[in-house]
């Protein structure tokens, strides 16, 4: 039997079987698709039950399906051709693990009442995918600062597909990628391409953010940059106000004074000792990475000091040295 799809119960298509559009495509034949639910009215993309009639005993449980569906729009099939062609010649390897299963691409003929009851018929085609969870029904992808397994998974999920398999997705927006189970999916591949993405520097969230040479690669560095918190970036923004070139920090002393001197932060309400925490974090962070986002300066300075109690015994004592110089 060739491979075929058959829509069943559906509304407004009667029930429709369509062949498999190249033999490339095919997965396993044929299969039936049930329930078709409509999901954007627009795309005529579907949400349904799919099973193989080659289950002779019926055992396997109906799987969940997305079902791209076009008729009578030549574009819109070639550009399902594009996609179908990149999920089996690039995608392969990692069906169900970050991007869908892909179930094939199939045409045929269709026919349909309006609500005229005026019969339109054509030509269609549809491309069926695994179901891989819910949009994350956000605008930017910096919303994702709060969930931030997710958010790790998501970068290496890029990482592999970008580094790896050398993919560029080339429109990658929130709505582009799913949430199943805590599991981020990668969608929509119609104009993606391959690239060499050359990129020389670890992916690691709370480094300093490297120098654009680093990441050559637009699309990556854009999505980093889109996450908005993945970096702690070459100029840090403390208290809303304060800027710290981290290329100069020497020492937890040196963020530290310059908050102090700053009288605008001090209506925070927070000690001076809560600033010194926070400073010797931001340096103990800028040090750990200090060969590798200062090249030209690639020695390691001291750590210096950490504890607060003893930065203000030197401070004293170097107030007092201050002061002795000034009597002679």
């Amino acid at each position: 039997m060739s491979s075929s799809i058959t829509f069943e119960k559906n509304n407004p298509y009667d029930p429709i079987t369509l062949s498999i559009w190249d033999d490339k495509y095919a997965v396993q034949a044929p299969i039936v698709l049930e329930d078709a639910t409509l999901l954007k009215d627009c795309m005529f993309i579907y949400k349904a039950k799919m099973k193989f009639v080659n289950d002779a005993a019926g055992q396997a449980a109906p799987e969940t399906t997305i079902v791209k569906f076009s008729s009578g729009d030549p574009c819109q099939m070639m550009k399902m051709e594009k996609e179908a062609n990149f999920y089996v010649d690039h995608l392969r390897t990692t069906y169900g693990n970050g991007v869908p299963t892909f179930y094939g691409l199939y045409k045929g003929d269709y026919s349909r009442k309006d609500r005229r009851s005026k019969l339109h018929t054509g030509k269609c085609a549809c491309l069926v995918l695994q179901y891989c969870g819910e949009p994350l029904g956000i605008a930017m992808f910096k919303e994702l600062e709060n969930d931030r397994p997710f958010r790790q998974k998501l970068v290496e999920l890029f990482e592999r597909l970008h580094i790896q398999l050398g993919i560029w997705h080339r429109d990658l927006y929130p709505y582009d990628v799913l949430n199943k189970d805590g599991e981020p999916f990668i969608i929509d591949f119609s104009i993606a391409s391959l690239h060499k993405c050359e990129i020389s520097v670890a992916i690691v969230e709370g480094e300093v953010e490297p120098s654009p040479r680093l990441i050559p690669c637009p699309e990556f560095a854009r999505f980093l940059n889109a996450l908005d918190t993945w970096w702690l970036p070459t100029v840090t923004v403390w208290h809303r106000g304060l800027y710290v070139t981290n290329n100069r920090v020497k020492s937890a002393a040196y963020i530290f004074e310059r908050i102090r001197l700053d009288r605008r932060l001090r209506e925070d309400g927070l000690t001076d000792e809560d600033f010194w925490n926070e400073a010797v974090v931001a340096w103990k962070t800028i040090r750990s990475h200090w060969a590798k986002y200062h090249p030209k300066d690639s020695t390691i300075p001291d750590l210096g000091i950490t504890d607060y109690e003893e930065y203000l015994g030197q401070k004293d004592d170097s107030d007092e040295d201050d002061a002795a110089a000034e009597i002679w």
